[in-house]
């Protein structure tokens, strides 16, 4: 009997697992050609493969594009094809364009009779690739104003039409937030806050009411908090373990502390309910306001920062829930892009090397700059180009009966930066040399 049990339950695993690839991936809602979906970034990569995947399928698809020239471009592209396309301009790192294409948007929907059914906010930038010596706070705050406060002010703006529909929002993230390998700091640090972003609306389930104090707007956030939470310790440690210097973590559990006494929680759930407007006082109702107060201190942990950070994160974590809405991630490891291309990213770090001073390269060298483009071509060069993977990925997402909650695409995404990111500290730190060795990353000139 003890030999036979372990037995069964192995078999029930790969029996769920099969009947889940062949089975249940393979079924899709029904009418998918009436499906409208809204699409950021759709001028290139991951988001013109899957705008044109869309159309192929019937679909009406809204895509944003950052210039004017590029949407239509676009429009030129896709002519001829089955379903129906909008491009439009909408640079997501601007308040006023967001507003502005929600305006187009709505309207769209009203000469068309339909609902938007999905939001895929595939929109992002590669960012500054270069040791956190060498940058500015400015290369943190572009990154983050784009990667995660982006999609964040689309969502915002866009989700009340998915309400309707009871559709799907779906983010793209990255890989890296599994793999913080250095010099990539900026994009590292944008993704993980766009990460926390997604995991506390999907996954924060048992504090029910607890958001009744968010409902500010995150864009009115500093953008400088990012810049100080946690995760960024991360991205560095490897880079300043050529040093010989420990970068720690402590993550602390719920405490009681004056950052989250009752009172104060309670008199800025107050403010806020007071600020915002008759209609939304209306739809969330005084009982949904004062069930709130009984949670409220499981979502104020930490530091004051901590907290603010949990202000933005929490917006529509009930919300969109209750809604019937469903929040995916789509996690692709490293394909060859427009965002990544090499002459790109050659003359990013030929501009931040150029600016730094002297004796910053004269502690690097010459060596280390070079050895570090060929490092980064090497890599480039054994990237997959066919981002097909991805554009399949987020079609899934909006299409299957029952999609994954995160898609992790690509082969070193699944086979090397998803395990990297189960082993202790300790096991990665080392993992990180080992690799480093490998690809034979340099080493500053002052401890070679």
């Amino acid at each position: 009997m003890l030999v036979l049990l372990p037995t069964l339950i192995l078999l029930a695993a790969v029996v769920a697992v099969l009947l889940r690839i062949f089975v249940i991936d393979k079924l899709q809602i029904k009418n998918v050609e009436d499906k409208v979906v809204l699409v950021t970034g759709s001028a290139g990569g991951f988001g013109r493969k899957f705008v044109a995947k869309c159309l192929e399928s019937g679909m009406t698809v809204l895509a944003g594009c950052r210039t004017k020239e590029s949407a239509e471009k676009l429009l030129e592209e896709c002519k001829g094809m089955k379903g129906h396309l909008c491009a439009f301009q909408m640079d997501i790192s601007s308040e006023e364009s967001v507003m502005t294409a929600k305006d187009y948007v709505v309207r769209q929907l009203n000469k068309i009779n339909k609902d938007l059914y999905a939001i895929v906010n595939n929109a992002g930038i590669q960012a500054q690739c270069m040791f956190d010596d060498f940058l500015t706070l400015n290369a943190y705050e572009e990154a983050v104003e784009v990667n995660a406060y982006g999609p964040i002010r689309v969502t915002k703006l866009f989700k009340d039409l998915v309400k309707k529909s009871k559709g799907r929002i779906i983010f793209c993230t990255s890989a890296v937030c599994r793999f913080p390998a250095p010099g990539m700091g900026p994009y590292a640090l944008s993704k993980w806050a766009l990460t926390g972003y997604v995991e506390v609306i999907r996954m924060k389930t048992i504090f029910r009411g607890a958001e009744g104090y968010i409902t500010e707007m995150a864009a009115t956030v500093g953008e400088e908090l990012f810049l100080r939470v946690v995760d960024m310790l991360d991205e560095i440690m490897h880079e300043l373990r050529e040093y010989s210097v420990d970068v720690i973590t402590v993550e602390p559990g719920i405490f009681c502390t004056p950052l989250n006494s009752v009172q104060k929680m309670m008199n800025s759930m107050n403010d806020i309910w007071a600020r915002a407007n008759d209609s939304l006082r209306e739809e969330y109702g005084e009982y949904w306001l004062s069930r709130g107060y009984i949670t409220e201190m499981a979502a104020t942990v930490g530091e004051e920062l901590f907290l603010r950070v949990v202000d933005m994160l929490d917006e529509i974590m009930h919300e969109l829930r209750e809604y019937s809405v469903d929040v995916i991630t789509v996690e692709p490891g490293i394909f060859c892009t427009p965002l990544n291309s090499v002459q790109k990213m050659m003359n990013s770090m030929n501009d931040i090397w150029a600016r730094a001073n002297d004796s910053l390269r004269e502690e690097y060298g010459e060596y280390w700059l070079s050895r570090g483009k060929r490092v980064y071509v090497d890599l480039h060069d054994a990237s997959p180009s066919d981002v097909t993977p991805v554009s399949d990925a987020y079609f899934h997402a909006i299409t299957a009966t029952c999609p994954y909650k995160n898609y992790v695409v690509g082969l070193d995404a699944m086979l090397m930066f998803r395990p990297f990111s189960l082993l202790p500290t300790r096991l990665q730190e080392l993992a990180m040399k080992l690799i480093e060795w490998h690809y034979g990353a340099p080493k500053p000139a002052i401890v070679d």
